[in-house]
């Protein structure tokens, strides 16, 4: 397969948490109809400490959105354009904020992720050893197991006052 033939797939998403609300529990089903009167999302579950806005019946396909006691936030998978998850998560967000019975109290941490998943044509066994040849010294191997069932690589820095991962 051409490099440029290669399917990627991404999810971004948007988290806003906040202190705990215990009166959220007492007005989830207010805050789900107000979420799906605003035309956002149109389906939602509510669960014991949190609304899930859902694009389709039952499960998410393209989006999805949550509010629940401690923080709320918008994902989505595989936007087709640049702009759409900022616009939408934007949109959410503006929202959740007019909601009448949603009231946010003070933010402890906001954070916005986008995964992105591309495939590799190979076995997880020879990703697993090209990753350790590259990545791992020898006394590294010392401490990691030479079989993973599964390895990330995460980078963590400050950029203009913003902690990135």
């Amino acid at each position: 397969m051409a490099k440029e033939d290669k399917i990627m797939v991404t999810e971004h998403i948007l988290e806003v948490r906040h202190s705990a609300v215990g009166s959220f529990l007492d007005v989830r089903g207010y805050v789900a109809d107000y979420i799906r009167g605003s035309k956002f999302l149109p389906h939602w579950k509510i669960d014991a400490n949190v609304v899930n806005f859902l694009d389709n019946v039952g499960k998410v396909d393209k989006e999805g959105a949550f509010g629940g006691y401690k923080s709320f936030g918008y994902f989505n998978y595989n936007p087709p354009t640049k702009n759409l998850f900022q616009d939408r998560a934007s949109a959410f967000l503006k929202i959740i904020i007019d909601n009448p019975h949603y009231k946010i109290p003070d933010v402890i941490r906001f954070g916005c992720r986008t995964k992105v998943f591309v495939p590799y044509g190979k076995d997880f066994e020879s990703l697993n050893d090209a990753i350790n040849k590259i990545y791992f010294s020898p006394s590294i191997k010392e401490i990691i197991p030479e079989k993973q069932t599964d390895l990330q690589i995460i980078i963590e820095y400050k950029e203009k006052g913003f902690d990135a991962r």
